[in-house]
């Protein structure tokens, strides 16, 4: 996690004066939403280790992969049948420290992992904060490689005292990479990946009153869209890659101050939101609460994944589908979704329902290890039928 002390300070005395004001911009109107959660795990800590979980991605084969921003690794999550807690699992033989012993001469300072990604070859893409480094591991050559972007097109937009206020999250969507600047100056950065050059930069902006600009902390490409999670206005923003518009708001406000998630924080203002994925039915969001308990147990440190089923009408009946399938009633199913395919449940999450039974297990080429997808830890909410729209 990453806090603003200067920008905060700033604002409050700017607004003393009598000077401050909201930023005005015109915006076109667009969907607002509130998630709610269905299901949380915590995150058992590696080794009982403190885990800054710092971005999160949904693989292809149904993995859900997370980085710690203390560390240069990446974890797999492993779902517990019948448990509220899940494991962190590290990969073997993915950004080892041999790996990456070229690159020494050239690193400042630790590891500060903040996003990961990968691309259709199932390359995996990790964004370093304090270098502004772009790091690729290849599964098939079991090699890493530092990509030689020229950032002087946006050189602008960084800090040239604070490298804390650098990239933040990562996605990969129709042959570009999209890099979020997290703050000072919030900017999303896109890449083209066969050229590696500098091709647009843009921002985006919440709903959300703010004294500062926009704080970005993380990435996700999904469908052909580009969602984007603001940790301090608490909202995730569905944009559109090309025209930069903002299609759809999604405040998680309320999940995230509920008493029983609730953590301690160093600063009342500050979000703890870093790691997000989207998938066909779900938001997945996870923390980074440096190291700190929840208000409820302060003793627990460690993180929350939550996943909150989508409430903008896409598969709005998928946990009625995959009870009425466990109940044997497939026959007698009436989905009252819109897209033919709803009753299909996503790799993510086929063993939700089926816990207790036998999860499938899926194995990622290159990875070394066999993986139950996610398995629910209680009843599944009917958080889909009481998402409602914000105001």
């Amino acid at each position: 996690m990453r806090f603003f002390i200067t920008a905060s300070v700033v604002a409050v005395i700017s607004l003393g004066a009598g000077c401050a004001s909201a930023p005005t911009r015109k915006s076109l109107p667009r969907a607002r939403y509130i998630l709610e959660m269905a299901q949380t795990w915590k995150l058992n800590l590696p080794g009982g280790e403190r885990f800054d979980a710092s971005g999160l991605f949904l693989a292809r084969n149904g993995e859900l992969l997370t980085v710690n921003d203390r560390a240069l690794a990446v974890y797999r999550i492993q779902f517990l049948p019948g448990a509220s807690a899940a494991d962190l699992v590290k990969l073997p033989d993915c950004f080892t420290p041999a790996q990456v012993a070229a690159l020494a001469g050239e690193k400042t300072d630790r590891y500060d992992i903040e996003g990961i990604t990968e691309d259709t070859r199932q390359r995996i893409y990790l964004c370093e904060e304090a270098n502004r480094w772009i790091l690729r591991f290849d599964p098939r050559s079991h090699t890493v490689e530092r990509l030689k972007i020229d950032w002087t097109p946006v050189q602008k937009y960084f800090s040239p005292v604070d490298r804390n206020a650098s990239f933040e999250g990562i996605a990969i969507g129709d042959g570009k990479l999209y890099v979020a600047n997290e703050r000072e100056r919030g900017r999303i950065i896109v890449v083209d990946l066969a050229t590696l050059k500098v091709v647009n930069d843009f921002e985006v902006r919440s709903s959300v009153a703010s004294f500062w600009g926009p704080h970005y902390s993380d990435l996700c490409w999904f469908h052909g869209e580009l969602y984007v999670l603001m940790r301090e206005d608490h909202v995730v923003l569905r944009v559109n890659p090309h025209s930069h518009q903002v299609l759809a708001e999604y405040d998680f406000s309320k999940l995230e101050s509920a008493p029983e998630n609730k953590y301690r924080k160093l600063y009342w203002f500050a979000g703890i939101m870093e790691g997000l994925a989207v998938d066909e039915n779900n938001f997945w969001l996870v923390t980074d609460n440096n190291g700190l308990g929840r208000e409820s147990d302060p003793k627990d440190h460690r993180p929350t994944l939550f996943r909150c089923p989508r409430p903008d009408g896409v598969n709005t009946n998928f946990f009625d589908c995959i009870l009425s399938l466990r109940r044997g009633l497939v026959f007698s199913l009436r989905p009252r979704c819109a897209r033919p395919r709803c009753c299909l449940p996503d790799k993510a999450l086929r063993s939700s329902a089926w816990a207790e039974t036998s999860p499938p297990r899926s194995r990622q080429p290159g990875r070394g290890s066999t993986a139950p997808t996610p398995s629910s830890g209680a009843t599944s909410q009917r958080s889909v039928s009481t998402a409602r729209m914000g105001n």
